[in-house]
């Protein structure tokens, strides 16, 4: 069985919850080892109210201090670093054949001191090659042409030369036969009247590509706001979040991050920290206090949680309960203010109760991580 190296991420997100949510079923594909320390785990596991299973694999990154869910620290950014530079060094190794990465935050790197912006920018520094990003899923995948840069600079990057060599690395990482290439300006450019970088650059490149490659695989270039509408193909998008607005849109809960081009295989979540998943909690269960006749007496078993679901049930779970508190009171932070629907039963709303029917209890854990005191 394969052996994959895992980076935790940071762990005042989500990632230790997924590893150790996933862990008995990733299992059955691969053997994961798990870059983390026992004392930073048992704390993960202890705020989170979970159990460790026996089969979980570690390998040492040393470290300790106070995990704060949802807070940017740069403790934890270091941590997280550490943790994927420990993985890197596995695969380099060959002591495992592959590495997975849970997701880190980009300013809490930043407030560690690290100069690097995110997994691929670490990776094409150690191996010294253009690491492509490419996120997705069996039915769309898109590679991005310039990611974490800012918008103002991604003109000056679309050039034939670059865009060439990126074609041809990208195919020969994928050996995808039909690639659509995005414009970079509205409507492709119209013919140049709003932009010429499709002209003078992306067909030039498109067209020498193919020519290198003897075939037809690269097309375009495509009108952005509709390239996406049959809802599957592979994509070059030009920047970040022309790609990967539309692909989050369609596919949020079945897309992987893969970077290609390495000489290792690195695979990650297609999603962040979730970092503003616990100030939702923490609205949630002001709410929750607000209605004092949902508590049970004892005061442990007071209230229902997303513990035990997946992430993506447990994304649309917030995602129903945001939208309503949006409609319903004028603001997050006056829940405790603004009164309820009359459709609560029990404190949850009605299509909320029914889009998971039971959720399990809540402990006296998760007020602690929530920041309640009861």
């Amino acid at each position: 069985m394969k052996k994959v190296a895992i980076s935790v991420g940071d762990l005042n997100g989500i990632g230790l919850e997924i590893a150790l949510k996933a862990h008995d079923k990733i299992k059955n594909f691969v053997k994961p080892v798990y870059c983390i320390n026992k004392t930073m785990l048992k704390k993960g596991a202890k705020l989170l109210n979970m159990k460790i299973p026996e089969d979980f694999e570690i390998v040492p990154v040393d470290g300790d201090f106070e995990i704060k869910p949802g807070a940017v620290d740069e403790k934890s950014g270091k941590y997280s670093f550490d943790s994927f530079i420990k993985a890197i060094e596995l695969a380099k190794e060959k002591k495992v054949d592959a590495i997975t990465t849970l997701p880190i935050h980009k300013e809490a790197w930043s407030k560690a001191g690290i100069k690097y912006k995110g997994h691929t920018e670490v990776l094409r520094d150690i191996f010294k090659k253009d690491a492509i990003m490419m996120l997705g899923c069996e039915k769309m995948y898109v590679a991005l042409f310039t990611e974490h840069i800012p918008l103002k600079n991604v003109a000056e990057k679309v050039k034939k030369e670059n865009l060439v060599k990126f074609f041809i690395d990208f195919y020969n990482s994928t050996k995808f036969e039909k690639v659509g290439v995005l414009g970079l300006n509205p409507h492709a450019g119209d013919g140049g009247v709003l932009g010429d970088e499709e002209i003078k650059e992306i067909i030039p490149a498109i067209n020498l590509a193919n020519e290198i490659l003897k075939k037809e695989v690269f097309y375009g270039p495509l009108v952005p706001d509709t390239a996406f509408t049959a809802k599957k193909g592979v994509f070059i998008a030009m920047y970040h979040d022309q790609g990967l607005a539309p692909l989050k849109a369609l596919y949020f809960e079945q897309g992987i991050n893969v970077s290609l081009n390495l000489p290792i295989l690195r695979t990650s979540v297609d999603h962040g920290t979730a970092f503003d998943l616990q100030s939702m909690f923490r609205a949630f269960l002001r709410m929750a206090l607000y209605r004092k006749d949902i508590f049970t007496r004892d005061g442990s078993r007071v209230f229902n949680t997303i513990i035990g679901f997946p992430h993506h049930q447990t994304c649309i779970l917030w995602r129903n309960i945001i939208a309503m508190n949006k409609v319903e009171m004028a603001a997050i932070g006056n829940i405790g203010k603004q009164g309820v629907r009359p459709d609560f039963v029990q404190g949850i709303p009605t299509h909320v109760r029914d889009f998971h029917t039971a959720i399990r209890k809540i402990t006296r854990e998760m007020f602690v991580l929530a920041g309640i005191e009861i």
